[in-house]
């Protein structure tokens, strides 16, 4: 069986969705993530 794994990188957190071949969500896992904020309207990680 073949998989697929999807990685959404945001701002605040990581997110990782596994699907198998026929497209099924097998599992996924969001990792929250410190965010800096060195001046208004900045954001660094």
């Amino acid at each position: 069986m073949r998989y697929i794994i999807t990685i959404d990188q945001r701002t605040s957190s990581s997110k990782a969705l596994l699907f198998d071949e026929k497209l099924n969500l097998i599992d996924h896992k969001i990792i929250p993530h410190k965010v800096n904020h060195p001046r208004e309207d900045w954001v660094g990680a």
